[in-house]
């Protein structure tokens, strides 16, 4: 598994609109910055891209707890305001990273919120407690069958 705070650092810096965002949004009568919303939503539906790719996780799953507005990672929190330099990454991932940053570069926030708040990891997990995305992986076989197929005959590096 890769360093999340590398992870979070590269993103961020492909894609500066869209993560580093500082407008407020406002769901479930929570504010929040829509960058750091975005981020946690495309980190963990690349979490789980990437193990279906590699059978291998990108960020240690246990770290993802249900929040009322979805997946989050307290541990990844703490880097939002983080200065974004001086990641660390191979190539294989960075690849990656750049592969699901396009995938969903046209995802609003509530599509985001949409696409996670139907995830059966995120729905049979207590409030604020760890999301379990490995008794799924059935399940997102399937439904992500044809982006994984995608992903596979454009990014055939990434492969393991």
């Amino acid at each position: 598994m890769e360093n999340s705070l590398n992870i979070v650092k590269y993103l961020r810096s492909i894609n500066t609109d869209k993560f580093k965002s500082r407008k407020l949004i406002k769901i479930n009568g929570l504010e929040m910055y829509e960058g750091e919303f975005c981020l946690y939503k495309i980190l963990y539906l690349a979490n789980i891209f990437y193990y279906l790719l590699n059978n291998n996780y990108l960020i240690d799953p246990m770290k993802w707890k249900k929040w009322k507005n979805g997946p989050a990672n307290t541990k990844i929190r703490k880097y939002f305001k983080l200065v974004d330099k001086d990641y660390n990454l191979e190539d294989k991932i960075k690849f990656f990273l750049d592969a699901i940053n396009n995938f969903f570069i046209d995802a609003s926030s509530t599509e985001l919120y949409e696409i996670t708040h139907c995830d059966p990891s995120y729905i049979q997990a207590e409030d604020n407690q760890e999301i379990d995305i490995a008794k799924n992986i059935k399940y997102y076989k399937k439904e992500y069958k044809e982006a994984i197929s995608c992903f596979k005959q454009k990014f055939n590096d990434i492969v393991a």
